[in-house]
């Protein structure tokens, strides 16, 4: 980043909105960023904030494509939404969020100093054994014809390095781009037959954007579910750089998608499968600079993947298709616990956005949720029951996160923000909640609609 620095800050900065999110910026000559006392109350009203020069686009649904009580609908929800967050979290204002930012610096501090951000290599010789077992059990039971028990014993196998390989796309191993993104794409692409370039793309948005309906893509799952009642109405995804509609199919299914949660995730992994294809068919990771050979890596891994998947497994070792199709859906509906892990942080936590004021810390203590367990079951949870502190320090080494769980918890009750944390019963619990309330409402809709077609009015 040092090459596009063009100056240097002089006190508090102010955060604005930046153009990809809808930030709309007039250029200096236009009366911007320095004081001209001709430029008249109308230049006064569209630049009220000199320092920033910024307005928002407006955030509700478009409204020639929703009726009036669509739109009435959604406003309250959307207003009620927003007035809970405020209530329940700290005030917006500098100061406020200034200490918090102030405060998480110190607790950053604190995690380096404590050694937080060395990975313990021991840990992964544990990891390691454990992940030879379930290949070589896979196989052995694969080799004795015990077809359901070796494709279950891969799925777990696959699952253990989905974890390691979330380790090598955050660089928490070796702090190595060239060495942790190797280890990254070997796992995914020839182990998994994935994408560690689309992954990377895609989390990394996430990490900035946490839980926002406009440009986080683990958010967004239309037609099939609509996390958050901002999915109600058109939203257009910065990040697919399209329109995400909340058309006539995703008012059929969305109504219903607390009970279909559970079925839709059992198929996440080929869900996985096309976003990592279209990713590398259409060169969309990086084209030059140092990372210009990625994409060719991982094309090559993934036709390893299927060669000893596909047809070594599959089509050598399996004699007939029955088996082999119960091998192929065993072996993929065992990443479901996985996939639930994956939502389950942030599924039911807060989509509101509260603008620019609002803190990087504060934010992802709003939009994240950690998951309770036992310190002999962390190798299950693979990390992702700590999502508060991953989200806070990245690249810490997930084997280091319940120690800075603790650091976080007790700092987020220093500073006055709302910590949650709940057990994996109860989180469940809380998305099915979430996601059935926003069913919920979406089927208002439909009834709605229904109304105003009969009227004539849609």
């Amino acid at each position: 980043m040092v090459r596009y620095q063009i100056g240097v800050i002089e006190g508090q900065w102010k955060n604005f909105v930046p153009p990809i999110q809808g930030g709309i910026f007039r250029r200096l000559e236009a009366g911007c960023g320095e004081e001209d006392e001709s430029s008249g109350s109308e230049s006064t009203a569209i630049c009220e904030d000199k320092e920033t020069c910024i307005r928002r686009r407006s955030k509700s649904p478009t409204p020639n494509l929703l009726i009036p009580e669509e739109i009435s609908l959604l406003s309250t929800q959307t207003e009620k939404e927003l007035a809970f967050d405020i209530a329940k979290y700290p005030s917006l204002d500098a100061e406020t969020q200034s200490q918090i930012i102030e405060s998480y610096r110190a607790l950053h501090a604190r995690v380096h100093d404590s050694n937080l951000y060395a990975c313990p290599y021991t840990a992964y010789i544990y990891e390691a054994l454990r992940i030879l077992l379930l290949l070589s059990t896979s196989l052995i039971l694969l080799h004795t014809q015990y077809y359901i028990p070796s494709a279950l014993t891969l799925g777990l196998f696959w699952t253990q390095l989905v974890f390691l390989a979330h380790d090598a796309g955050h660089l928490a191993i070796t702090h190595n781009y060239h060495i942790d993104t190797v280890i990254g794409m070997s796992i995914a692409s020839i182990a998994g037959g994935l994408s560690l370039g689309w992954w990377k793309k895609s989390h990394n948005v996430h990490h900035v954007v946490t839980n926002s309906v406009e440009h986080d893509p683990d958010n967004q799952h239309l037609p099939i579910l609509a996390v958050s009642t901002g999915f109600l109405g058109d939203v257009f995804s910065s990040y697919h750089n399209r329109l995400l509609k909340f058309d006539r199919i995703a008012k059929m299914l969305v109504p219903w998608q607390r009970w279909s949660y559970y079925p839709v995730l059992a198929l996440g992994r080929l869900n996985l499968y096309v976003q990592s294809y279209t990713f590398l068919l259409q060169g969309q990771g990086p084209r030059k600079g140092v990372a210009w050979w990625h994409r060719y890596f991982e094309i090559l891994g993934v036709g390893i993947f299927w060669y000893w998947y596909g047809h070594l497994i599959l089509f050598k070792s399996i004699p007939s298709l029955t088996p082999r199709i119960a091998f192929l859906l065993t072996s993929h509906l065992t990443s479901l616990p996985l996939h639930i892990m994956f939502t389950l942080s942030h599924f039911s936590m807060s989509t509101s956005d509260l603008g620019p004021k609002e803190s990087f810390p504060q934010k992802m203590l709003r939009t994240t949720m950690d998951v309770s367990c036992r310190r002999e079951w962390d190798w299950v949870y693979g990390g992702l029951q700590f999502q508060v502190a991953h989200h806070l320090f990245p690249r810490v080494p997930r084997h280091n996160l319940r120690k800075v769980q603790g650091m976080v918890e007790e700092w987020a009750g220093d500073v006055g923000v709302r910590y949650e944390r709940r057990g994996w019963v109860e989180g469940n619990w809380r998305v099915l909640g979430s996601l059935g309330e926003v069913g919920r409402l979406a089927g208002m809709l439909g009834e709605v609609v229904d109304g105003s077609e009969e009227k004539g009015r849609y």
